[in-house]
């Protein structure tokens, strides 16, 4: 792992060859089997969840409903939590300069999210707060994105935190405060599977 501190526009961290060559294959064959479940991305708008490709053009898998009762078998939720509280990874969050990271060992439960960006595909500057459940004891608090490759490429697609954009790379974590705003540009591809744009959101909250 490869872990630096950043605070431009805000406080973020990133974390390359966040897993290991072992662990990156189970998760990205897993990608595979799980990505026929996958469902057009919905979004907060007014208060209403639903399909707006003017927001957000994606396609989503909620691993943890997919493995409900069985979050063993899944190697994705496995390695990533494993890995995002790996010991070199808690000594830096605790050493960090931005408390707000200090503070990421009070969260106590969490959700994933498989995202899967085509051809044209984009997500418009938002923030994840906004899709918070207001009628659930829980609180967004941090977002960690891993940035994912196939066997093959795309073009854009990159994320945009505030106005800082943070090059796509492959095995490439970033975690920053769920209530700042972001974007991913639109993604130029094909229609072969391996040059799709894939990532993984860790929402870690507090019930």
């Amino acid at each position: 792992m490869i872990i630096t501190e950043h605070d431009d526009p805000s406080p973020y961290i990133i974390i390359d060859e966040f897993l290991s060559k072992d662990a990156l294959n189970k998760i990205k064959t897993e990608i595979k089997a799980i990505s026929m479940f996958s469902t057009e991305g919905q979004v907060n708008h007014n208060n209403q969840i639903s399909v707006n490709k003017d927001i957000k053009r994606n396609h989503n898998v909620w691993v943890d409903e997919l493995f409900i009762n069985r979050r063993d078998e899944s190697n994705i939720l496995k390695e990533i939590k494993n890995n995002i509280w790996s010991p070199i990874t808690y000594d830096f969050y605790r050493n960090t300069k931005a408390s707000i990271f200090r503070l990421y060992e009070l969260t106590n439960t969490d959700t994933t999210l498989l995202s899967i960006y085509k051809n044209g595909d984009f997500y418009k500057e938002h923030t994840d707060i906004a899709g918070y459940d207001r009628n659930s004891n829980e609180k967004m608090f941090l977002t960690a994105v891993l940035m994912l490759k196939m066997n093959g490429d795309f073009k854009g697609g990159e994320l945009v935190l505030q106005e800082k954009v943070i090059p796509y790379k492959d095995n490439r974590l970033i975690i920053f405060e769920s209530h700042r705003s972001h974007s991913v540009n639109k993604t130029i591809t094909d229609d072969n599977p391996d040059n799709w744009r894939y990532t993984l959101q860790y929402f870690a909250k507090i019930k």
